[in-house]
């Protein structure tokens, strides 16, 4: 065993290993299997997923569908990259979410069905137009009809369609399943075109470039860019798209009292857009590099009987500065109003 797989397999202490086990119940006794098994490079791959994945995913997790995905990315890795970087392997081809799709074994499937159809000795921007070419000739787009999560990549093969959600989720599945280093990107735009957006970004074998096709209708250019994160593992991707500023929070001092929430919000037409993923703990230091232009920021305080009063202030981003928003100034504003209450109220 080489010594970055050795450290990689130990960067989970056993009192880690035990506390996710514990968070599992029922589930312990397949996930040590999976922990423990001969073959080192796929208990490695277990544990990578076992310590990553999301709490439910570990739930539902079976034999077929973590043998489908170890497998699967270790067979196709070699695929379309003369070497691809274990941190890029790892995180965006060995995982599998993308979404709110269930847990399925869609790599054996996807690479079988694909490999039937595709042209033969093409590269990987080739395949990556053919596939969604293919999906924009042969799939229905269809409207969502209901709250909750979506269709697995199978089921909107054999549909013969789905929602614009699940036809992403179908292409970076499929994307994945041949061996393409895939990450699905959440945006939040200002402007006329401002809203929340998805999209997909490929590893081209140097760097990560977008992959955006007619159903994503994100605005030319990227143009009012405020935040962009990699939905699988949070990462901020801001800086990829467009010039960023710094907005730096000072908290609030850790003898203030009350229930108190932190929220940023950017303007678009007609309404604010949250930034989900943006600081949001008022007791705590934190920043955020967004996008170029005017930012809402609300520091709210809930009263005993559950009313809400709020400060709001407006903050402008500029290109490699930082600014500072003191929550305590804020807090001030808040206490001096006659609506809050009275310093040392309990608001439980």
């Amino acid at each position: 065993m080489t010594t970055l797989l050795m450290a990689a397999i130990l960067a989970l202490s056993p009192a880690e290993r035990d506390s996710l086990l514990e968070r599992t119940p029922g589930k312990e006794a397949f996930w040590e299997e999976m922990l423990e098994l001969e073959d080192e490079e796929i208990a490695h791959a277990a544990g990578l997923l076992f310590a990553e994945i999301p709490r439910l995913d570990r739930l539902e997790m079976t034999e077929e569908v973590l043998m489908d995905h170890i497998l699967g990315a270790r067979h196709s890795r070699d695929v379309f990259y003369a070497e691809l970087p274990d941190s890029i392997y790892e995180r965006y081809l060995l995982h599998y979410r993308l979404d709110e799709e269930p847990v399925s074994p869609y790599r054996t499937f996807l690479s079988s069905f694909w490999r039937r159809r595709l042209p033969s000795q093409i590269g990987l921007d080739q395949t990556c137009d053919w596939i969604s070419s293919w999906m924009s000739d042969n799939l229905d787009l269809t409207d969502a009809s209901y709250f909750g999560g979506i269709a697995s990549p199978e089921d909107v093969i054999r549909a013969g369609g789905g929602t614009v959600r699940e036809l992403r989720v179908l292409l970076g599945a499929s994307l994945k399943s041949l061996g393409i280093a895939a990450r699905p990107v959440h945006g939040w735009f200002r402007g006329p075109q401002g809203g929340h957006y998805r999209w997909l970004e490929l590893w081209d074998g140097r760097t990560w470039v977008p992959f955006t096709t007619a159903m994503d209708s994100l605005p030319d250019g990227f143009d009012g860019l405020a935040m962009a994160i990699c939905f699988s593992d949070q990462s901020y991707l801001t800086d990829s798209y467009a010039p960023t500023g710094l907005l730096s929070i000072d908290p609030l001092p850790d003898s203030t009292q009350g229930e108190w929430t932190l929220g940023i919000c950017v303007p678009r037409q007609g309404a604010l857009e949250p930034l989900d993923w943006a600081v949001s703990d008022p007791l705590r230091q934190d920043s955020v590099r967004l996008g170029e232009g005017s930012y809402y920021v609300n520091l709210c305080l809930r009263r005993p009987e559950g009313a809400v009063v709020m400060w709001t202030g407006i903050v402008e981003i500029s290109a490699g500065e930082t600014t500072i928003v003191d929550l305590d100034d804020a807090r001030g504003v808040i206490m001096s109003s006659p609506y809050a209450p009275s310093e040392g109220m309990a608001t439980e």
